[in-house]
């Protein structure tokens, strides 16, 4: 069993998303980060959306708890088997209030709301 965090920012002019999580996994062949895992992750999810569309120089704004679920692979390489490079999928949940006064439409999250990642990591281990 393995507990790690992790933090993203994606954004633009027009809109940005800023996540930080935790994240639990589980490698049934014992061997921690090696092989095998699946995992979940509890977070915390902003998303600010300033197109100027509500006026000039206002933001509209989200945030909410996240869930997330995660399959990965990973390798240790090296003569000291420190290398870690690893391949993974994941699914996560956003749980955030869409608003803008009586609008519940205004970002669009329907297709946000729930999202696929796929990730390649190349670390140390230590």
């Amino acid at each position: 069993i393995t507990l790690g965090a992790s933090g993203s920012y994606v954004g633009d002019s027009d809109a940005s998303l800023t996540s930080g999580e935790l994240r639990f996994r589980y490698y049934p062949s014992e061997r921690g980060l090696q092989g095998f895992s699946v995992g979940l992750g509890a977070g915390w999810a902003r998303i600010v959306d300033d197109e100027d569309l509500v006026g000039p120089d206002e933001d509209e704004e989200v945030s909410g708890p996240t869930l997330s679920a995660t399959v990965d692979y990973n390798w240790l390489l090296g003569a000291r088997r420190r290398l870690l490079v690893g391949i993974g999928a994941s699914g996560k949940r956003l749980f955030v209030a869409e608003r803008r006064g009586d609008d519940t439409d205004f970002f669009g999250l329907d297709d946000l709301r729930a999202y696929p990642t796929v990730r390649f990591v190349v670390g140390v281990a230590f």
